[in-house]
């Protein structure tokens, strides 16, 4: 399924919002979902000219619609606040998580049933959602300390039905506002044994086995590496974190990072001839 945006075109331009609709690239199925609107009730999203600010970061579902049509749900990060709101099969309008803290997250995932979100900025904070309009446990993913710069976190699920969070870490070493990455560190989410929240903690992992990690914007992938010829088993695949701020153009922070030996290599080789800059006479 595809999360796409579409828009309201109405005469009243006060009135046009961001709609959601799923579709189905083989079957051609489509689902229109309930306009989204803001939640502090402060305006209605109508400026959909300024796609960046209500432009749908990432979208998942808990289950495909076209085999569950009375039980899926869509979590999706959109704006330039990366505002989480969800919405369950059979509602008439979307939910949005932890109005009065104003939580903004940058990965969602669902997990053994539940909705998981890390929260933006790198606070290291993940949430469980049991109930959309509110978080019902916040595990704080531990810190690594480095070079001044950012971190991204990252939620996957992993073939063996774990939950990790990568976090990726970034410097400008040039201070030209091109960030590079020059680390990784993984967590592991503790099974829970029982319900207290002890339970659950996340443990520093340096090994993932046979599989892989590719980490993308919109969505974290994890596959065996043995099923795919060529892939690197216990290492992470990763592009751009954001390729627009570049200047040299994008494929400058492309590579694989290995877990084990704690090594970059080299998995694209930038076209000189692909830069936006023009070349010296």
């Amino acid at each position: 399924m595809l999360v796409i945006p579409t828009k309201d075109h109405s005469e009243d331009k006060r009135k046009k919002s961001l709609a959601i609709s799923l579709i189905n690239p083989f079957s051609g199925k489509t689902i229109r979902l309930p306009e989204l609107k803001d939640p502090w009730k402060n305006y209605i999203l109508w400026l959909v000219e300024d796609a960046y600010e209500v432009f749908p970061r990432k979208g998942i579902l808990s289950s495909d619609p076209s085999l569950d049509p009375d039980s899926y749900q869509v979590a999706i990060i959109y704006s330039d606040v990366s505002i989480l709101a969800c919405f369950r099969s059979g509602e008439r309008d979307w939910s949005f998580l932890t109005l009065k803290k104003a939580s903004h997250f940058s990965a969602v995932v669902y997990h053994n049933g539940l909705l998981h979100g890390v929260e933006h900025m790198g606070t290291g904070k993940v949430v469980r959602v049991d109930d959309v309009t509110a978080a019902t446990e916040t595990i704080v993913v531990p810190r690594r300390e480095g070079p001044q710069g950012g971190r991204t976190d990252y939620l996957v699920t992993t073939e063996e039905g774990d939950l990790l969070c990568v976090q990726r870490h970034l410097v400008n070493n040039d201070y030209d506002g091109e960030f590079m990455t020059f680390g990784f560190e993984v967590f592991k989410l503790a099974q829970e044994h029982s319900s207290e929240q002890a339970s659950r903690k996340w443990t520093a992992i340096d090994s993932i086995g046979d599989q892989a990690l590719f980490l993308g914007d919109s969505n974290s992938e994890c596959v065996l590496a043995s099923h795919f010829p060529g892939c690197k088993p216990n290492c992470i695949y990763y592009t751009e974190y954001y390729f627009n701020i570049f200047p040299r153009g994008p494929g400058d922070d492309v590579g694989v990072f290995n877990l084990g030996t704690r090594t970059f290599g080299t998995i694209y080789v930038p076209d000189p001839a692909h830069t936006p800059l023009l070349p010296a006479i």
